[in-house]
């Protein structure tokens, strides 16, 4: 048993050892940050094409099953529903047949599920998920073309009361097909670990980097007003915090996003500089737009709790049930987070030499098993309309 335990540590240890090595390589800092560019653009022909605004409400293409980055970081990889792929005669042929052939980078994977499928089901979850206390969140998982449901208890009958829960009052949706009408599953479970938001401010707190009970987010700016970024719930308990004026609030139960901007007065200045640098990643760029996020998408974040820490974009549209708050629309990652990281930033790692990192968002929550299995999720700088980087 002894033997045992000792090559799972070993194991555990080269393979940490090897993926810490991965993500200190600037080479490979430089491929994740052209496939999320590549992504954008490809993405975005898509929305231009069928007037898509909002991600999780709009109707995509029922061929379109979703997008995501490759292991290797070389490839765009475009989920098709191969029954729905337009025929030639048809108008939207010619969009589809120069969509998927936009870059000799993009690589085509058939899947049962359409995005508006899973997005269907993922919304309903995330809109009902106070209904029942043994769904911990819910997700749209890309790589698996499925929506997951975190379950505190994975009993079978659980499961199938939830089902019957969410689902049976929903004139949409027939609960009996969700799990048994395709190959892949639209929705399934897995194990999850209760959330809880990443601090504890106090009446008064500060959000100083090194005093505070939360961390600071990115310098950022508002209808020409310049401050910082952090999470809502950081000064959801602050009437006047010292750096300057609550310019924007996002945060509340069963809402979208977990944000807040400060427009900092004379006496404060938010730099670019990484607190908590690694190698040489020790900035942020000065830029004022961010690449589309996608599952895969290599990250980090930098907090006064945990430091540097970083990981890759496990899901998407993360409806986290925290207990007595339940946060939407976030992203989710397998990054390590702790109590007092809330508000800290999240970017794409990138060198100096490449101008600094790019910031895309704020931390938000996190949960972990034994400081092994971790979950940090964060708000997407492009869901804080109207802010902007400067």
């Amino acid at each position: 048993m002894k033997k045992k335990i000792l090559l799972f540590l070993t194991l555990f240890m080269i393979g940490s050892s090897v993926y810490a090595k991965e993500e200190n390589n600037s080479e490979l800092l430089e491929k994740n940050y052209k496939i999320a560019n590549l992504g954008t653009i490809v993405e975005n022909k898509l929305k231009d094409h069928y007037g898509i605004k909002k991600i999780y409400e709009d109707k995509y293409p029922e061929f379109y099953g979703g997008m995501y980055i490759s292991d290797d970081y070389d490839n765009i990889i475009i989920q098709i529903v191969k029954t729905k792929i337009p025929s030639k005669k048809s108008k939207d042929y010619n969009f589809y047949n120069s969509f998927i052939s936009l870059d000799e980078k993009i690589k085509i994977e058939y899947v049962d599920n359409s995005f508006n499928e899973l997005n269907e089901i993922n919304n309903i979850m995330s809109n009902n998920i106070n209904k029942d206390e043994n769904v911990l969140g819910t997700y749209i998982d890309m790589l698996n073309n499925t929506v997951k449901v975190e379950l505190d208890n994975m009993d079978i009958i659980k499961q199938e009361q939830t089902i019957k829960k969410i689902f049976d009052n929903n004139q949409k949706i027939n609960s009996s097909l969700i799990i048994k009408s395709k190959k892949t599953p639209l929705l399934t479970f897995e194990k999850g670990e209760k959330a809880k938001l990443l601090e504890s401010i106090n009446s008064g707190g500060k959000l100083d980097t090194h005093q505070a009970v939360c961390s600071m987010g990115f310098r950022a700016k508002m209808n020409g007003r310049k401050g910082y970024v952090t999470a809502g719930h950081c000064l959801s308990y602050v009437n006047a915090p010292k750096h300057g004026t609550i310019r924007i609030l996002q945060f509340q139960n069963n809402g979208y996003y977990d944000y807040g901007f400060v427009e900092t007065n004379n006496d404060y200045n938010v730099t670019n500089k990484l607190e908590y640098p690694k190698g040489d990643v020790k900035s942020l760029a000065v830029v004022n737009y961010s690449p589309n996020i996608y599952v895969n998408l290599l990250v980090a974040k930098n907090g006064i709790k945990t430091g540097y820490t970083d990981g890759k974009v496990k899901g998407l549209n993360q409806t986290v049930n925290c207990g007595n708050v339940t946060i939407k629309g976030l992203v989710k990652t397998n990054l390590s987070a702790d109590e007092r990281d809330s508000g800290g930033v999240v970017f794409i790692p990138m060198t100096d030499s490449d101008g600094g990192s790019i910031p895309i968002g704020v931390v938000s929550s996190g949960k972990s098993l034994f400081g092994i299995l971790n979950e940090m999720d964060f708000t997407s700088i492009n869901d804080m309309y109207p802010i902007s980087r400067y």
